[in-house]
């Protein structure tokens, strides 16, 4: 279930209905990642810098880079990053690659297999990585939205409440052709978050100045801050 009027405030809170030109910035990296994921899961000819630069486009995985080129041969990496491009039809077998891999705990390479999969067919996919909510713990950028009991779901299962998400906004205005806007819709939500833990425990004090600013939070938790017009 959906607290649609909830879905609505967050919207008009962190991305406001001129969105389309105040934020185009944001979603134009977003598109740009999009680009990029595509790009490089067509390849046929990839070289050890081009995997890790691709692992490290999502948020959780960055840290594991090394970790997972070390433990996996270069034909099992590139067979994950080549289920992409059938990924749209069989969803399935890109969640088995990614989570085949070794290097990393298990929620990370999931997080990995559905973000690249979200980035490869945005008008299909939506971003069901933890940090915009995770089942097990009732926790995420969409908590609040979301009510559920705290159990694992499948895919599918996230996909209809990231449609259903999709269309509650639809309903209060904000029309998307796709799910990358609410891709920022999280991030900014989720980064106000983040920043105020951060307050709270550093008793504020003029020390906020020193910590990043909501667009920088949610173009890291993107896998965007690097991205400009060429592969970061």
């Amino acid at each position: 279930m959906l607290n649609s009027y909830r879905i609505r405030e967050i919207a008009d809170a962190t991305i406001g209905q001129n969105w389309e030109t105040e934020l185009s910035g944001y979603v134009n990296r977003l598109r740009l990642k999009s680009n990029i994921v595509s790009e490089f899961a067509s390849e046929r000819e990839r070289n050890r810098q081009g995997r890790r630069n691709f692992i490290r486009l999502c948020f959780t995985a960055k840290r594991y880079s090394d970790s997972i080129l070390s433990n996996n041969t270069e034909e099992e990496i590139d067979s994950a990053i080549n289920s992409l491009s059938s990924c749209e039809s069989d969803p399935e077998c890109s969640i088995a690659m990614f989570t085949a891999l070794r290097g990393a705990p298990q929620e990370v390479l999931l997080d990995l297999a559905y973000e690249m999969m979200h980035f490869s067919y945005p008008g299909r996919y939506g971003l069901a990585t933890r940090w915009v909510w995770n089942p097990l713990t009732g926790t995420g950028a969409l908590r609040e939205t979301i009510v559920a009991e705290k159990r694992a779901i499948g895919f599918e299962q996230l996909q209809k409440l990231m449609k259903s998400i999709s269309s509650s906004l639809a309903v209060h205005g904000y029309r998307f052709s796709d799910f990358l806007p609410i891709d920022l819709i999280s991030a900014l939500y989720y980064s106000q978050d983040v920043i105020g833990a951060r307050d709270n425990s550093m008793n504020a004090g003029g020390m906020e100045a020193l910590f990043p600013n909501h667009g920088v939070i949610s173009m890291m938790i993107l896998g965007i801050r690097g991205i400009h017009h060429a592969n970061p």
